[in-house]
């Protein structure tokens, strides 16, 4: 879940698409990577087994 509002000189609408068009991932990116270099490193491991 992400929270947005409108601040100053910006609309709801604009800051929400702001936020969509820089958010390449649906969860956080920091989120996004741990989970992506755990996902590859257990494919390695469950590779040389």
């Amino acid at each position: 879940e992400i929270i947005v509002s409108a601040g100053h000189k910006i609309s709801l609408d604009t800051a929400k698409n702001v936020v969509l068009t820089l958010s390449k991932y649906r969860i956080p990116q920091p989120l996004w990577l741990a989970h992506s270099i755990a996902k590859n490193l257990s494919n390695k491991v469950h590779y040389k087994l």
